[in-house]
């Protein structure tokens, strides 16, 4: 989730106009704020969402996923251009059982192998919605019903992302 968002939006936003916000403390000094709108026609922001919470043994979980129009806004360091956080808020499509499905990603320099890198540490993402779960009511061993009631949930991942580390390897061709 919080790896590939950030070259979803870019791609998404490039060829759209992005809008100033405001400015905002930061950390080490004022970071620019930018608001982005993708509509749904020009989205990549994949939503994907188990529509029975808990299904009936030996039944898989019906999963849905479509594109999704989304909005956020993205803060950037004004003296290195440097991204430094990227909220995106989904609207998710009319009728839809997912009415909430957020992201926020932090980004720093870290070091890995003697270089620096810019690297999500800190993500949030944020789900609520309607999912059915099935029950099964059985009076007898001839009649059984499948009830199907609407549960609300809610999904929060809180992640902090540590122990970078150099993943590479080296080689050398010999002579004959």
């Amino acid at each position: 989730v919080f790896g590939p968002i950030l070259g979803t939006v870019i791609s998404d936003t490039l060829p759209r106009p992005t809008e100033w916000r405001r400015w905002e403390k930061g950390q080490n000094g004022p970071i620019a704020v930018f608001r982005f709108d993708v509509p749904q026609t020009k989205s990549h922001y994949r939503i994907s969402f188990a529509e029975n919470a808990m299904p009936l043994l030996g039944e898989p979980a019906k999963l849905t996923t479509y594109l999704a129009a989304y909005h956020g806004e993205i803060g950037i360091d004004p003296n290195t251009g440097t991204i430094l956080r990227l909220v995106l808020w989904a609207d998710p499509e009319e009728g839809s059982s997912l009415e909430l499905a957020d992201i926020m990603v932090e980004y720093e320099a870290v070091v890995i192998g003697g270089k620096v890198y810019r690297c999500p540490v800190h993500g949030i993402s944020m789900s609520i919605g309607k999912a059915r779960q099935e029950e099964v009511n059985c009076v007898s061993l001839n009649s059984c019903s499948i009830l199907t009631p609407e549960i609300h949930f809610i999904r929060l991942e809180d992640l902090a992302f540590t122990g970078y580390h150099v993943f590479r390897s080296e080689m050398r061709i010999l002579p004959d």
